[in-house]
């Protein structure tokens, strides 16, 4: 059965709107992802890690949409007393965890893919070897992370599990549950160092390698992820008002779903960024070969692999194992003479004429 405002006096106080606020954040993150299918499709044909777990983290946001829109049908969002007043009001009160708890364990999956697509397209545009290898170690750590975490929440989260959708018992933190605030705090800790590790690390590394516009665009860029530090924060503030106040959690995890979604869209948004460089590239008149490839980031000092989906090599400036070839054709009343320039890797430049 779905509560709708129907059901209650005219006036009844309610946090509906957040639901809308819900569902407009999937809208603005869908954007971008749709922007970095097109372009990896259609413009780079050429997809990497980095955009498959964008695209997890993408589909399960969409799980934790439709577990949004189950959760208002609930009873989120409303008062627990006024619940209360309805015919099958205690039935909906014993039962109010169960979407909620499925968005919990599909939040830390989702911040494990976030999170790893950021490290995925820091692995493509690492320098040394020493580099790639510390970022893989990284993947693997925050990965595993996020997923263990997720499993955690949704096969442990109360024993029996079944406490969760058919218990009066059925509250995070009830006594046959763990204590979900506290496993919290020690994800919300987790994923604030990484998010600063994820921030940092372009600023020290790659613009001791570029120019100076690619260290101002690289700051620019990857200080976005700042903002995911601030939804962390925000999110575990109504998290944990939420579940203090188990008395009437049906109205405090309005506010705890809704910035739950705003921390996942705003990283699914951050890790589109670099993606979708290339379609303002073009809009200004300068597209470039590497530019449809990566990043639209353009400049000679930076490594020969920076930007770049694979790892070929990127001609510089005085590369001597560049072979180039020109030929010249003269006419004259006799005949025709070609000449053949070679510029060759071994033995310099010899002239040939016939």
């Amino acid at each position: 059965m779905s509560i709708s405002v129907a059901d209650f006096p005219p006036g009844t106080e309610n946090n509906l709107p957040m639901r809308i606020g819900c569902y407009v954040l999937f809208a603005l993150c869908t954007i971008p992802v749709l922007l970095r299918i097109y372009v990896r499709t259609f413009r780079s044909r050429k997809i990497g890690l980095d955009d498959g777990f964008v695209l997890a983290a993408w589909v399960s946001e969409i799980v934790v949409i439709v577990s949004v829109k189950l959760q208002f049908d609930s009873g989120i969002g409303w008062h627990a007393s006024d619940l209360m007043k309805l015919p099958n009001g205690a039935e909906l009160l014993s039962r109010m965890v169960l979407w909620p708890w499925a968005a919990q364990f599909l939040y830390f999956f989702q911040l494990g893919c976030i999170k790893s697509s950021v490290v995925s397209l820091y692995i493509r545009l690492a320098v040394t070897p020493m580099q790639v290898r510390i970022l893989w170690i990284t993947l693997i750590i925050i990965f595993g992370q996020g997923l263990s975490s997720s499993l955690v929440v949704a096969g442990f989260i109360c024993r029996p599990l079944s406490i969760v959708w058919d218990s009066s018992q059925g509250q995070f933190g009830g006594p046959q549950c763990m204590n979900i605030l506290a496993f919290n705090y020690y994800n919300a800790a987790f994923f604030i160092l990484s998010d600063l590790f994820l921030v940092v690390a372009p600023i020290l590394v790659w613009t001791s390698y570029c120019g100076s516009q690619i260290q101002v665009a690289l700051s620019v860029m990857f200080s976005l992820g700042s903002l995911a530090i601030g939804g962390t924060i925000a999110r575990q503030v109504t998290n944990a008002i939420a579940i203090n106040n188990t008395s009437d959690f049906t109205w405090y995890w309005a506010a705890a779903e809704l910035s739950s979604v705003l921390e996942s869209s705003l990283g699914i948004v951050f890790i589109c960024v670099p993606a979708v460089a290339p379609l303002f590239g073009t809009m200004r008149g300068s597209p470039s070969k590497e530019s449809e490839e990566g990043i639209d980031l353009e400049d000679p000092k930076c490594p020969a692999t920076f930007g770049k989906l694979g790892r070929q090599t990127r001609a510089q400036p005085g590369d001597e194992t560049l072979l180039h070839e020109t030929q010249i054709t003269i006419s004259s009343n006799d005949s025709d003479v070609a000449f053949q320039n070679s510029i060759c890797e071994t033995d310099g430049c010899a002239s040939h004429s016939q």
